[in-house]
């Protein structure tokens, strides 16, 4: 499997209760298969089929398996039917799934993410961020298990996905010393270096106050309330501000 994969695996079988096969401890998102990794896949397998091989291949049973009971056909009451469609909801829950969904959202982009710009000597500016995972459909997949209708979950995850991907798409770096080593090395050519560490907020992006808490709230609502579900609206007026 690709990092990507490992990652969504991992996520997946931390949704999953442990009634059902989910690990007892929620795994890490490396993207790495280590023992603790491979004994919950083996878990989720003998709970769910009666036998274990630790193998989760594209498409095949296990990985199937796991999209269904995410997507909310297994996941709340152990049983079909537990997607609202309508009515009043738990939001203290479904926010509650929004936040966890969107933690595991970021780490999966962490480790996917690339920059892309121009280095002069020691320096690197400008750049462009490529190859980010998406996150949007987890988290709506992670509000709907919670009992979310879809058109809610989805405008919902649209709407913070959408402010979290606008404030990459022009994310900059300005002229930040990132490489100190190539000052010793003559030619133009460097071999492959590790950036400085720096903190994000040290580059620049023309889309930050759409990551702004009040103006984030306000683009949730504005895109929720279209669900045309009152007491939804109610709940969330208080819970967002």
């Amino acid at each position: 499997m690709s990092v990507v994969q490992k990652v969504n695996s991992a996520a997946r079988l931390n949704a999953v209760p442990a009634a059902q096969g989910g690990p007892l401890q929620k795994l890490s998102l490396t993207g790495k298969m280590n023992d603790t990794t491979l004994k919950a896949i083996r878990h989720f397998q003998q709970q769910q089929f009666g036998w274990q091989d630790g193998v989760v291949d594209p498409n095949k049973v296990t990985i199937t398996r796991l999209r269904s009971l995410v997507q909310g056909g297994g996941l709340v009451g152990g049983g079909g039917g537990n997607v609202n469609t309508g009515g009043s909801i738990d939001v203290e829950r479904v926010l509650t799934a929004a936040k966890n969904a969107t933690r595991e959202g970021v780490v999966l982009f962490k480790v996917t993410v690339t920059i892309q710009g121009t280095i002069m000597a020691v320096t690197a500016t400008g750049g462009k961020v490529t190859a980010g995972a998406s996150f949007e459909g987890s988290l709506k997949n992670a509000m709907k298990a919670a009992g979310a209708p879809d058109s809610f979950s989805g405008n919902f995850a649209s709407a913070a996905f959408g402010a979290w991907k606008a404030y990459w798409d022009n994310y900059t770096i300005p002229g930040l010393p990132w490489y100190p080593t190539f000052a010793a090395i003559p030619s133009t050519f460097a071999p492959p270096t590790p950036n400085v560490p720096t903190p994000i907020a040290a580059g620049v992006s023309g889309a930050l106050s759409g990551m702004q808490s009040g103006v984030l709230a306000a683009n949730i609502r504005s895109r929720v309330y279209t669900s045309g579900i009152a007491s939804e609206r109610f709940a969330l007026r208080r819970r967002l501000g």
